[in-house]
């Protein structure tokens, strides 16, 4: 069974008073909340800034099972409200519903609902605010008891079928289901054993299962007293547990529920109803998340900006370095270089290209000689038998045409003149003729 919501009932609160309407006065069990673990509270005084929980009898509001045959999960949520408004005497006018649970059933899914008149709400409001507690959170009865058994005790199998009875000396109410799932729940002022098995029936449970029993209220507090409720009620059979404190559980289940996320939360303090407190804290709450989520954008903004000056700084020490380099290139040349950032390059280049025609002679003095490099390139045509017929030379550059016996021997021939003469081929033709080829080579002496 999936929640529809596991947000605790008063997400806004930091502590929560659970407060039961009993006989003999209001029950009232205090807990706060300190690094994401419940604590109780010890001290019976009543902090201003805590939720207040109370809830409604099983006999004033319902328990409602909606089957919606569709396959799509998306629109069961959608529809089951309209469902419901078919199913109940009168329709949804004058109700109030809080789904608690949806679980795939055959056909379809399975949307667990809590339902109560509108008038009983504000009738149960009225009588808590008469006792002097105005609540932030009204919760069903029903489904505070089941969690808190789950809470006290896990089930130990996922199909263990399981009922919690809360037993007073004015009312009984029961909650039956498997594993964690909560399936229906009844209340009456007094019950037999035969109603519970038909309500067992009803959601599947037959009569030999083996159910753990989980017993709360003040009547389950005498040993003898719980004895005889378990032979009248559960025929002496199955596994039976008692809740700790038995007579508090309901007050503690419904302060738990307010602090502590989990499965099947309900508050019926909705729409008119909702209380302006819990408005106020859940403004103020976005307020802050707000506040601190521009805190967070302001402190990265300012790394940004410190980023960004770093950046600026880096740069500028950059282009002082490109200025220098672009100065000393202009002393040795001899010329000055004025240069505007991002334009040093085609600067320098242009410079360079003319000054180029006044070092040339220098160059030519100090660099590879072309007559050196015609002598070992004749050398090396003649070691592979091969034919020069014409020669030119213009500068640094020679042009050579002639004869091979193969294309290998061109090649190769071309190799030792680039990698091993100090030249550069720059252009090269290679054909087929008779029983050889001929080629014409240009290169480059560096």
């Amino acid at each position: 069974m999936t929640p529809f919501s596991k947000t605790r009932t008063a997400d806004w609160a930091a502590a929560a008073a659970g407060v039961e309407l009993a006989e003999g006065g209001p029950r009232v069990v205090r807990y706060y909340r300190r690094w994401g673990r419940l604590r109780l509270a010890q001290d019976e005084r009543r902090d201003p800034a805590e939720a207040v929980a109370g809830g409604m009898r099983e006999t004033e509001c319902a328990l409602r099972r909606i089957h919606v045959p569709l396959s799509s999960r998306r629109k069961a949520v959608r529809v089951w409200r309209s469902l419901l408004d078919i199913e109940l005497p009168g329709g949804m006018g004058g109700k109030a519903a809080i789904p608690l649970a949806i679980e795939p059933s055959k056909n379809g899914w399975d949307v667990l609902v809590a339902v109560a008149d509108r008038e009983a709400v504000s009738t149960c409001l009225e009588a808590y605010r008469q006792q002097g507690f105005d609540l932030h959170v009204l919760d069903h009865e029903s489904a505070a008891l089941w969690t808190q058994a789950l809470m006290e005790f896990p089930p130990e199998k996922p199909d263990e079928p399981r009922v919690v009875l809360y037993a007073t000396d004015d009312r009984l109410t029961v909650a039956v289901g498997v594993g964690a799932a909560l399936r229906a729940s009844a209340g009456a002022r007094a019950f037999e054993g035969k109603a519970i098995r038909r309500l067992l029936r009803s959601v599947g449970i037959g009569g030999n299962a083996e159910i753990r029993w989980i017993w709360g209220g003040s009547r389950v507090e005498p040993e003898g007293e719980w004895l005889a409720l378990i032979a009248r009620l559960a025929g002496g059979i199955g596994r039976h547990d008692r809740f700790f404190d038995p007579a508090a559980v309901l007050a503690r289940a419904y302060a738990c529920r307010a602090l502590q996320n989990g499965a099947l939360r309900c508050n019926f303090r909705v729409d008119e109803w909702v209380h302006p407190e819990s408005v106020r804290q859940r403004v103020r709450r976005h307020v802050r998340i707000g506040l601190l989520t521009l805190g967070v954008g302001l402190v990265a903004l300012a790394g940004f900006m410190a980023d960004v000056r770093w950046i600026e700084a880096c740069d500028r020490e950059v282009q002082r370095a490109i200025q220098a380099a672009v100065h000393t290139i202009g002393d040795h040349l001899g010329l000055p270089i004025e240069t505007a950032p991002g334009y040093e390059r085609a600067q320098v280049e242009a410079v360079i290209q003319e000054a180029e025609p006044r070092y040339r002679p220098f160059v030519r003095m100090t660099g590879p000689s072309l007559v050196s490099a015609l002598g070992r390139l004749l050398a090396s045509a003649r070691r592979d038998a091969m034919e020069v017929h014409r020669l030119e030379g213009e500068d640094d550059r020679l042009r050579v045409s002639g004869w091979a016996a193969s294309r290998e021997t061109v090649e190769r021939w071309m190799n030792e003149v680039s990698h091993g003469d100090g030249g550069r081929v720059i252009r090269k033709e290679i054909t087929p003729n008779g029983s050889g080829w001929t080629f014409e080579v240009e290169t480059v002496v560096r």
